[in-house]
């Protein structure tokens, strides 16, 4: 722990290098994958779901709100969709527009 928290400290690729082996011998040492974050040890996997439960996605009813905004990205489920405009005619053209015309637009 001392030494990780010397690498942490410094930031030295040196250190890295010489103690750790370089980022693969950080990633064995520690015994999990840097990119994700998640142990190579199915236990602790089990442990981490019986305390945090699995992950669930929460179903959203159409009676709240029944619009899909655009740049909305849909993990699960099922609907039917009604185009209302498109191009030019989209709320976000208008505004767009807009912007152009009586501001400096960013975007």
């Amino acid at each position: 722990m001392d030494d990780l928290y010397q690498l942490m400290q410094s930031r030295d690729v040196n250190i890295l290098q010489k103690k750790f082996g370089g980022i693969k011998g950080l990633e064995t040492k520690l015994k999990t994958n840097l990119l994700t974050g998640l142990t190579y040890n199915r236990n602790d996997m089990r442990a981490r779901r019986k305390a945090f439960g699995e992950p669930e996605l929460q179903r959203r009813g159409t009676d709240k709100f029944p619009y899909l905004l655009a740049g909305s990205y849909i993990q699960d489920g099922d609907g039917k969709l009604l185009v209302l405009a498109v191009g030019e005619h989209t709320q976000y053209n208008s505004l767009r527009c807009l912007c152009e015309h009586h501001y400096i637009f960013i975007g």
